[in-house]
């Protein structure tokens, strides 16, 4: 009954043959609408509880149910490729689970380069090898070999890199300095560091053993150094750039990509003599994929030959042009190719820009050969299109390709028109929530952007671009305290790379409106989706370079922003002085909605310090604006906050009394982060009241959401409160693998436990190591250090439900 297909597409199937919403489902086995979308597109492998809960609710007989499970757990993954991966840095034994990658499958297969392959394993397998540098003109197909060598490590070499194969993609990085963040933004590290972002990345990669793949590396070769300090610092690393260029620094090893094999065009060449030619083979794939009827025959072999070799083997070359013979016969091209006639000869080996090597020189010919075969209006409309930075969807094609209405095609024709030349590519965003997105491969794009860039439109178009995204940014901050919170985090993530394009052109070019206005809409998101260091680093530059030039208004929350992100990282000296020089701005113009949103922040910098009474005032003054002006976000907010102050100070009763006013608005609200908050703030005044049955109840269920929401900070809290409580109970075996756990996750987070609570803490940890023997002690421990942490979670799961049947299905009160 299980066996074929997967579980995903069998459970959504399910669903609408019973007439079910992801709703229903979500609400009869006590998960989110969330779990059930990521379970069903294959982003997501149930855990052993939810797998339990389902077979309950969908009444599975006795005798099938172990089919089931097991259908639901191992959910056929060959079968179906996953919208979006799971990616952990923790290290993975093949019991527990998918070997931790980022890397997605092509969706067409790599021609040749078998040769290529054999000797960069061979590469690999050396130990004085740890920085290859794939090198090549752009078009070679650098980037693709790079991932077929990814997904080879993965399959055959999982014991070399236990922690995982992960692609990094460097196209939108122009900083040097952000570069250690784009790695950790890959790996799904939550960059909790304030000081330099290179030395905090070694720390959290320093015992891994992990195969990182640098993608268009040239851009940023003066980080050259940076990767080899790293490499240095982790000798578990190693690393595969791919570049224009090399990087020229120690223990670099140089492999130059060549092109792909070319046919010996001397006497008659026929198809049989051709068929084993990588060039002419992968012409003839791709022919196929826009004329399935294509074949190569006697007829046409040699004007295939002839293409391939005039082409120089370069991939995307062959590909631009086998795009044509939707349109023409390989003959009719290689005649308007090569002939005096046409709208553009290509002078593929001899002609053209002198200062170029000869393989860039023949991909640019190929390209400005199919560029000069668009129309007028379709060349406007590629050049319009390379505004854009890591894809995009049709609505922001249109929003700013044709924000004037100048265009006489809509976006989806011009993008119709592009697809069938392969100037542009379509696909499905791994972020659930997110539309299908356009996209050009970065060569082409350069190619577009130094035509944007000659014409006159080039300015007005970047500020079409900067614009869209800030109406997008604004639209998002409100909703991401709402029950559409998972929706737009996921919008801004797809468009993440666009916000930053449109930030950076608005600093650069003095726009201080739009720079102001769109640092501070995203405040929020990079606070809840870990993007800490890019936050400030953005916030502080748009300080420094418009001080003077902002309105007071704005200044006030660009300084309450950067005051808010330096808090979360835990600077609190510096978000001392910016959150007062924002409340100081704030009260100063009389704007009370600021002046709310900046007392609340100072009060939580306060209150970490240890100041109660200082940040006593300053919530309470926070909650005086916020109920005159009905903020019911900020009042649940600033109610949770006066909930933590009362648990510091031991008022135990009041702080539960506050934390359930506030998690009763929030749930009103549909704000499911705020949610969990609460959730983890209830389990600690139990934890600390002594009923740890309630207490874990409280951290269980919080698991349950924050899991789905990929917060770990508030993750660790739980675990750290579980570790306590197993210690008070007299489970030490149980106390001991959580409190590795809750270790490993705090150095991955840079999240050192505060002073205030380190003798509390060492208090637990002895009580439970004096009831067991020291090494079983100690192997518990870093077995809890080496335990992903998915696993980690289902166990809680699993021992929550043995202990409290149906407890995590109640509604709280």
């Amino acid at each position: 009954m299980f066996a074929t297909g997967s579980f995903g597409s069998w459970l959504k199937e399910y669903r609408k043959t019973h007439d079910l919403t992801r709703g229903d489902l979500a609400q009869a086995i006590g998960c989110s609408p969330e779990t059930i979308h990521k379970i069903e597109v294959g982003a997501r492998r149930p855990s052993k509880q939810i797998a339990d809960l389902l077979a309950d609710y969908l009444h599975i007989s006795p005798d099938e149910r172990a089919d089931f499970i097991e259908f639901a757990r191992n959910m056929n993954r060959a079968s179906e490729a996953p919208e979006k991966e799971t990616i952990t840095t923790r290290p993975s034994a093949p019991e527990h689970g998918p070997y931790p990658t980022n890397l997605r499958t092509p969706l067409t297969r790599l021609i040749g380069r078998e040769k290529e392959l054999k000797e960069i394993g061979d590469y690999l397998a050396q130990p004085g090898v740890r920085l290859l540098t794939l090198v090549g003109p752009p078009g070679i197909g650098k980037t693709r070999l790079s991932l077929q060598v990814g997904a080879w490590s993965v399959a055959t070499l999982p014991g070399s890199f236990p922690d995982g194969v992960f692609f990094i993609m460097l196209s939108s990085i122009a900083d040097v300095d952000l570069f250690p963040d784009a790695i950790a933004r890959a790996l799904g590290l939550e960059d909790m560091s304030y000081g330099a972002m290179l030395p905090w990345l070694i720390e959290r990669l320093r015992e891994k053993k992990m195969l990182l793949l640098l993608d268009n590396f040239e851009q940023i070769v003066k980080a050259g150094p940076a990767v080899v300090e790293l490499l240095e610092s982790c000798p578990g690393l190693k690393v595969i750039i791919t570049s224009r260029e090399v990087l020229h620094v120690r223990g670099e090893q140089q492999y130059p990509v060549s092109p792909l094999h070319v046919p010996d065009l001397n006497g008659a060449p026929t198809a049989k003599l051709l068929a084993n030619s990588e060039s002419v083979t992968l012409f003839v794939e791709r022919a196929r994929a826009i004329k399935p009827d294509f074949a190569l025959t006697d007829e046409n072999a040699a004007a295939v030959g002839a293409i391939c070799a005039q082409l120089g083997g370069i991939p995307l070359s062959i590909e631009l042009i086998a795009a044509r013979v939707k349109l023409l016969t390989p003959q009719a091209l290689l005649a308007l190719m090569v002939g005096e006639e046409g709208s553009k000869q290509l002078h593929l080996l001899t002609g053209g820009a002198q200062d170029l090597p000869v393989r860039h020189r023949t991909l640019y010919d190929a390209i400005e050969w199919s560029y000069n075969l668009l129309d007028r209006d379709e060349q406007l409309f590629l050049n319009r299109l390379s505004v854009f930075a890591g894809g995009c969807t049709l609505a922001a094609i249109e929003g700013v390709c044709n924000a004037k209405g100048d265009l006489p095609m809509s976006a989806f024709e011009g993008i119709s028109s592009l697809l069938d030349k392969s100037l542009a590519d379509q696909e499905q965003s791994s972020k659930g929530e997110c539309e299908p997105r356009v996209s050009m491969l970065e060569v082409i794009r350069e190619f577009a952007k130094e035509r944007l860039v000659a014409s006159s439109e080039e300015n007005s178009i970047r500020r079409w671009h900067a614009e869209y995204y800030l109406a997008l940014a604004e639209a998002a901050d409100p909703q991401l305290t709402t029950a559409e919170q998972d929706v737009w985090f996921d919008r801004l993530e797809c468009d993440h790379d666009n916000l930053l394009s449109a930030l950076t052109w608005s600093v650069e070019h003095g726009e201080v409106e739009i720079a102001a206005r769109l640092s501070t809409a995203l405040v929020r998101f990079w606070d809840l989706h870990a993007h800490l260091v890019e936050g400030r680093y953005w916030l502080e530059r748009v300080l420094a370079q418009f001080d003077a030039q902002m309105a007071p208004k704005i200044k006030a929350a660009v300084l309450r922003g950067a005051g808010s992100l330096a808090q979360a990282q835990g600077d609190l000296t510096w978000a001392t002085k910016r959150l007062e020089e924002s409340l100081a701005l704030h009260r100063q113009i009389g704007d009370e909605s600021g002046s709310a949103r900046s007392l609340n922040n100072l009060g939580i910098v306060y209150m970490d310090q240890g100041d109660f009474e200082r940040a006593a005032l300053l919530f309470e003054e926070s909650l005086v604006l916020r109920r005159r002006a009905n903020d019911r976000w900020g009042i649940a907010a600033g109610v949770s906050n006066f909930g933590l102050l009362e648990l510091y100070r031991g008022n135990y009763e009041r702080a539960v009394q506050l934390f359930e006013e506030s998690l009763a608005v929030r749930k009103e609200l549909g704000d499911t982060l705020g949610c969990a908050i609460s959730l983890v703030n209830l389990g600690e005044a139990a934890r600390q009241m002594g009923d740890y049955d309630q207490a874990s109840n409280f951290f269980t269920e919080a698991l349950t959401s924050l899991r789905d929401l990929g917060n770990k900070d508030l993750i660790l809290g739980s675990l750290g409160g579980l570790a306590t409580i197993a210690s008070a109970q007299g489970l030490p075996r149980r106390a001991a693998r959580l409190f590795g756990a809750e270790e490993v996750l705090r150095e991955e987070l840079g999240s050192p436990l505060p002073p205030v609570d380190q003798e509390e803490y060492d208090r637990y940890v002895e009580n439970a190591r004096s009831m067991m023997d020291e090494a079983a002690f100690k192997k518990l421990w870093m077995e809890g250090r080496e335990t992903p942490l998915e696993r980690i979670l289902e166990d809680v799961f699993h021992a929550s439900a043995i202990q409290s049947p149906g407890q995590l299905r109640q509604p709280l009160a």
